[in-house]
Protein backbone atom coordinates (compact mmCIF):
# COMPACT_ATOMS: atom_id res chain seq x y z
CA UNK A 1 0.00 0.00 0.00
CA UNK A 2 1.39 3.49 -0.53
CA UNK A 3 0.63 6.04 1.97
CA UNK A 4 0.76 9.93 1.95
CA UNK A 5 1.35 12.25 4.06
CA UNK A 6 -2.23 13.97 4.92
CA UNK A 7 0.48 17.29 5.02
CA UNK A 8 1.51 16.49 1.16
CA UNK A 9 -2.08 15.76 -0.04
CA UNK A 10 -3.57 18.42 1.51
CA UNK A 11 -0.56 21.02 -0.33
CA UNK A 12 -1.31 19.09 -2.84
CA UNK A 13 1.15 16.34 -3.95
CA UNK A 14 5.07 16.43 -3.90
CA UNK A 15 6.70 19.71 -4.64
CA UNK A 16 9.52 20.26 -7.44
CA UNK A 17 12.78 20.33 -6.38
CA UNK A 18 13.55 22.36 -8.76
CA UNK A 19 11.52 25.01 -6.76
CA UNK A 20 14.10 27.40 -4.99
CA UNK A 21 11.36 30.13 -3.47
CA UNK A 22 11.35 31.16 0.06
CA UNK A 23 7.80 29.79 0.32
CA UNK A 24 9.58 26.58 -0.92
CA UNK A 25 12.16 26.25 1.65
CA UNK A 26 8.78 26.19 4.14
CA UNK A 27 7.66 23.58 2.19
CA UNK A 28 7.34 19.52 3.47
CA UNK A 29 9.82 17.72 1.31
CA UNK A 30 8.89 15.11 -1.15
CA UNK A 31 11.14 12.06 -0.27
CA UNK A 32 9.22 9.07 -0.78
CA UNK A 33 10.36 5.96 1.73
CA UNK A 34 10.59 2.67 -0.56
CA UNK A 35 10.01 0.30 2.72
CA UNK A 36 7.68 0.76 5.72
CA UNK A 37 6.24 -1.30 8.20
CA UNK A 38 3.70 -1.26 10.94
CA UNK A 39 2.52 -4.53 13.12
CA UNK A 40 -1.07 -5.63 12.77
CA UNK A 41 -2.30 -5.79 16.13
CA UNK A 42 -4.76 -8.45 15.62
CA UNK A 43 -1.81 -10.73 14.50
CA UNK A 44 0.01 -8.75 17.94
CA UNK A 45 -2.58 -10.08 20.03
CA UNK A 46 -2.43 -13.67 17.96
CA UNK A 47 0.93 -13.96 18.49
CA UNK A 48 0.65 -13.40 22.54
CA UNK A 49 -1.87 -16.37 22.33
CA UNK A 50 0.97 -18.48 20.77
CA UNK A 51 3.10 -20.92 22.23
CA UNK A 52 5.21 -21.40 19.52
CA UNK A 53 7.04 -19.01 16.96
CA UNK A 54 6.18 -16.77 15.80
CA UNK A 55 4.87 -15.33 19.27
CA UNK A 56 5.70 -12.51 21.37
CA UNK A 57 6.85 -12.47 24.56
CA UNK A 58 6.89 -9.93 27.67
CA UNK A 59 10.02 -8.93 29.12
CA UNK A 60 10.26 -5.91 32.02
CA UNK A 61 6.78 -4.27 30.84
CA UNK A 62 8.30 -4.33 27.15
CA UNK A 63 6.94 -6.68 24.13
CA UNK A 64 8.88 -8.57 21.69
CA UNK A 65 7.97 -10.87 18.54
CA UNK A 66 10.28 -13.90 18.76
CA UNK A 67 11.10 -16.67 16.09
CA UNK A 68 13.89 -18.77 16.85
CA UNK A 69 16.72 -16.65 18.44
CA UNK A 70 15.14 -13.47 16.31
CA UNK A 71 13.62 -10.66 18.74
CA UNK A 72 12.36 -7.76 17.62
CA UNK A 73 10.83 -5.08 19.78
CA UNK A 74 7.67 -3.97 19.62
CA UNK A 75 7.32 -0.28 19.46
CA UNK A 76 3.39 1.33 20.72
CA UNK A 77 4.24 3.47 17.72
CA UNK A 78 4.59 0.59 15.48
CA UNK A 79 0.73 -0.34 15.79
CA UNK A 80 -0.53 3.42 15.06
CA UNK A 81 -0.97 4.51 11.66
CA UNK A 82 -1.89 7.98 12.68
CA UNK A 83 1.78 7.74 14.22
CA UNK A 84 3.75 6.38 11.09
CA UNK A 85 1.58 9.38 9.22
CA UNK A 86 3.00 12.02 11.83
CA UNK A 87 6.49 10.77 11.57
CA UNK A 88 6.38 10.77 8.05
CA UNK A 89 5.46 14.72 8.17
CA UNK A 90 8.42 14.99 11.00
CA UNK A 91 11.06 13.58 8.59
CA UNK A 92 9.96 15.19 4.95
CA UNK A 93 8.69 11.42 4.14
CA UNK A 94 5.48 12.10 1.01
CA UNK A 95 5.05 8.61 0.12
CA UNK A 96 5.31 5.35 1.74
CA UNK A 97 5.27 1.84 0.76
CA UNK A 98 3.33 0.47 3.82
CA UNK A 99 3.41 -3.18 4.82
CA UNK A 100 2.73 -5.41 7.79
CA UNK A 101 6.08 -6.36 9.79
CA UNK A 102 7.73 -9.65 10.30
CA UNK A 103 6.26 -12.13 10.54
CA UNK A 104 4.44 -13.09 7.37
CA UNK A 105 1.43 -15.89 7.29
CA UNK A 106 3.78 -18.37 5.95
CA UNK A 107 5.19 -18.67 9.82
CA UNK A 108 1.94 -19.91 11.35
CA UNK A 109 1.62 -23.02 9.83
CA UNK A 110 -1.86 -23.82 9.60
CA UNK A 111 -3.03 -20.70 10.55
CA UNK A 112 -1.45 -19.12 8.18
CA UNK A 113 -4.46 -18.65 6.08
CA UNK A 114 -6.29 -16.97 8.84
CA UNK A 115 -3.20 -14.51 9.50
CA UNK A 116 -3.10 -13.76 6.04
CA UNK A 117 -6.89 -12.56 5.96
CA UNK A 118 -6.43 -10.57 9.32
CA UNK A 119 -3.08 -8.75 7.45
CA UNK A 120 -5.11 -8.09 4.43
CA UNK A 121 -8.15 -6.60 6.24
CA UNK A 122 -5.61 -4.37 8.53
CA UNK A 123 -4.34 -3.37 5.13
CA UNK A 124 -7.48 -2.15 3.77
CA UNK A 125 -8.44 -0.50 6.86
CA UNK A 126 -5.04 1.85 6.37
CA UNK A 127 -6.29 2.59 3.29
CA UNK A 128 -9.21 4.12 4.10
CA UNK A 129 -7.48 5.69 7.16
CA UNK A 130 -5.02 7.31 4.86
CA UNK A 131 -7.50 7.98 2.15
CA UNK A 132 -9.60 10.15 4.97
CA UNK A 133 -6.88 11.89 6.54
CA UNK A 134 -5.14 12.87 2.89
CA UNK A 135 -8.73 14.48 2.09
CA UNK A 136 -9.36 16.32 4.99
Amino acid sequence: MLAASPMTALEGGPKSSADNSPAAAQRPSSSIDCQSHLFAPEIVALMEKRRTDPRVLTRDGARYVQMGDWLRKIQPHYLDVDAKLAAMDANGIAVTALSINDPGPEWFGREGPAVAQLANDRRRSWNSIVVCAGSA
